[in-house]
């Protein structure tokens, strides 16, 4: 005859061996049943006093749901995000002005130095002017040398809402070269102050 009356339900379950003896083990040292304890179990975690049950149970607590999510996104869309806001840092000023202190301790602005050069725009200073062809020739030799320097090629960097190429200012020397290969024999002056 069972223990089990009106509004009572038989419950049985799967449970290992050894770990089920512990527990009925470990009841009697506490003076109680396996019946009341996990009944008295069931009520706790009904009530929401057992929040960290669901963590041990092999869901993760909301804590590490989110730090799990958290991270996840970071590693998929961090490394884009860095790039677009370093480009987007850039592109909006492209030129960082260096001071320093004259002799009289005020701050003197130096001229600025681009951190990247255009093709166009390091032509310009060159006092030369450049077409749409050259530019691609010009860009195919920086691309060469940058690759044996660096081993891999500039990236492009986004310059009035157009990825374009650009040439890190380290590379200047990089960039002239190309630019006197390709301009050498029809380079055309501009008026340069």
């Amino acid at each position: 005859m069972t223990n089990t009356g009106q509004n009572k339900k038989l419950a049985t379950f799967n449970c290992d061996s050894e770990l089920w003896g512990k527990f009925l083990h470990r009841c009697q040292e506490e003076g109680t049943t396996a019946t009341a304890t996990l009944t008295q179990c069931i009520s706790l975690y009904l009530e929401g006093k057992l929040d960290n049950f669901d963590g041990i149970l092999g869901k993760p607590n909301i804590s590490e749901q989110v730090q799990s999510c958290v991270a996840l996104y970071l590693e998929q869309h961090l490394p884009e995000y860095i790039d677009n806001y370093l480009t987007n840092f850039q592109s909006k000023d492209l030129t960082t002005t260096k001071t320093q202190r004259s002799p009289n301790s005020q701050k003197t602005k130096l001229p600025q130095e681009p951190l990247f050069w255009t093709i166009k725009a390091r032509a310009k200073h060159l006092g030369l002017t450049v077409s749409a062809d050259q530019i691609l020739h010009v860009e195919m030799y920086v691309n060469e040398d940058y690759k044996e320097r660096h081993g891999k090629l500039p990236k492009r960097e986004l310059v009035k809402n157009t990825q374009t190429f650009v040439c890190p200012n380290n590379d200047v020397d990089i960039l002239d070269k190309a630019i006197n290969k390709v301009l050498s024999p029809t380079a055309t002056k501009t008026n340069k102050l």
